[in-house]
């Protein structure tokens, strides 16, 4: 039986506010879409030991005001793939909060075992993510995985493991690894 990655989701998810979830979903409808995926589209996620298959799927449309928002690519790629890590590591971790992290950290989320809002509360792990639109030769998710797991370095001090979560939304396949 195939899982469901359902990208409005994230409009729910502990520690992350309805409209900034929602523009991650978003970001990740444009992604699909502007490489010809439409709802149901199946992408592979690997981890360490194992390859599972997933259907994605998604109610929001494509509007011309929303080509209009999602005209940086960098930007659009760097959320939608925020999107799918948040959603990967509530499919494959204990973790179910999320907190963004400041820069300079080397990670993009904390991550909490609770499902609370509580701010007192400390962190249990690391999430560094990446976004690959459309991979190449030099741009690759194994490529991509080995300069990420560099960058999480920079948070090593805390003690706490980290995730790595890499999204190619062209082919599509993903990375889910813990450091």
């Amino acid at each position: 039986m195939i899982k469901k990655l359902i990208l409005e989701s994230t409009q729910s998810i502990p520690g992350i506010t309805p409209n900034f979830g929602g523009f991650m979903s978003e970001c990740a409808v444009f992604c699909f879409g502007s490489e010809q995926h439409l709802a149901g589209v199946k992408i592979k996620i690997k981890t360490e030991d194992q390859s599972q298959q997933y259907e994605v799927f998604w109610n929001t449309e494509i509007t011309d005001t929303m080509r209009r928002t999602m005209n940086d690519p960098e930007r659009t790629t760097e959320y939608g793939a925020m999107c799918i890590a948040i959603l990967m590591t509530l499919e494959l971790t204990e973790y179910k909060g999320f907190e963004v992290s400041k820069k300079k950290t080397g990670i993009d989320f904390w991550l909490f075992k609770e499902d609370t809002d509580d701010l007192d509360l400390s962190a249990s792990a690391r999430l560094e993510i990446s976004g690959i639109r459309k991979a190449s030769t030099q741009n690759t998710l194994s490529s991509r995985l080995k300069v990420k797991k560099n960058q999480v370095n920079q948070s090593s001090s805390t003690g706490l493991p980290a995730y790595i979560a890499i999204t190619e939304f062209s082919k599509p396949e993903a990375a889910f690894v813990k450091k």
